[in-house]
């Protein structure tokens, strides 16, 4: 069964982060957008730590251009600082233009190299450019840095997914541990074990995704894996279900190859149950 991977639903760029140490005499810390108090200004007499702090804050509130003027600002105060160039990364991301993100991604990290948020954007910023051999040496090294960044632990498992490194994508995949990327570890884990051929664990997976959010792959999928366990009649019933659908856009398989498994799945029911006739006659 060939798999497409399915897009997860959402993507941030980087991670709004409230900061403490790591450029002189702070150091980052990684703060939900929603956890971030205080209003988006900025006064020319900030000094650093406050400007970055507020950078922040500003990303939060998605006050892109506020970002950007604030990055300014703060190159103004320490061109060595990575964080000008961090935050201008994220700007330039944000407004849709990948090569200078990844240029002000590059200028950060050669300011910072122990940095993890540092090298997240960059591997981010190749993301975005689809060069996932780069993007992946980065997601590994802020990993290594620093293991509790959530959302760089999400992009390294999606990275060895597409590239199709299924074991290690399933291990990291597992050690999420932020409910806001429900969706994204269950999607990454049924793929994953499905491609292990550990279709009982992949089927509990799927079934943990609202099928609100399904389209016919994941629909296609399923019945996939009811047939591996065993569940002949919820395959059935799956396969037939996707067959009444008009949308095929998402999904790497014809209608007629569907047919095709309705009638392998009916002929493997009969001879089920012939098989189960036959025994009891026997007693």
């Amino acid at each position: 069964m060939k798999l497409i991977w399915i897009p997860i639903l959402i993507f941030v760029s980087g991670c709004a982060s409230g900061l403490k140490k790591s450029h002189k005499d702070f150091n980052y810390k990684a703060v939900e957008a929603s956890e971030m108090r205080g209003e988006c200004k900025l006064s020319s007499e900030s000094k650093l730590k406050k400007s970055v702090e507020m950078a922040g804050i500003c990303l939060a509130r998605k006050k892109y251009e506020k970002v950007h003027e604030i990055a300014l600002h703060i190159r103004s105060l320490d061109e060595k600082s990575p964080w000008g160039y961090y935050f201008d990364s994220l700007y330039f991301s944000k407004k849709g233009y990948k090569s200078p993100a990844l240029w002000y991604a590059k200028k950060a990290l050669e300011r910072n190299k122990r940095n993890a948020l540092m090298h997240y954007q960059v591997g981010r910023a190749y993301y975005e450019l689809d060069d996932k051999t780069y993007a992946l040496s980065h997601f590994e090294k802020a990993n290594q840095l620093d293991d509790s960044l959530e959302e760089n632990r999400l992009f390294l498992a999606k990275t060895y997914l597409s590239n199709k490194m299924y074991k290690k994508a399933n291990i990291e995949f597992s050690k999420i541990k932020s409910r806001k990327y429900d969706f994204d570890k269950n999607l990454g884990l049924y793929l994953s074990s499905m491609q292990l051929q550990d279709y009982q664990r992949a089927l509990s997976h799927i079934r943990e995704i609202s099928s609100r959010k399904y389209d016919n792959q994941n629909y296609v999928h399923l019945a996939f894996l009811y047939s591996k366990v065993g569940e002949i009649e919820k395959a059935l019933d799956t396969y037939k279900y996707v067959l009444k659908q008009n949308k095929w856009q998402n999904t790497t398989h014809t209608k007629q190859q569907i047919s095709d498994k309705i009638r392998e799945l009916k002929v493997q029911k009969r001879a089920i149950a012939n098989a189960k006739q036959n025994k009891e006659k026997k007693k």
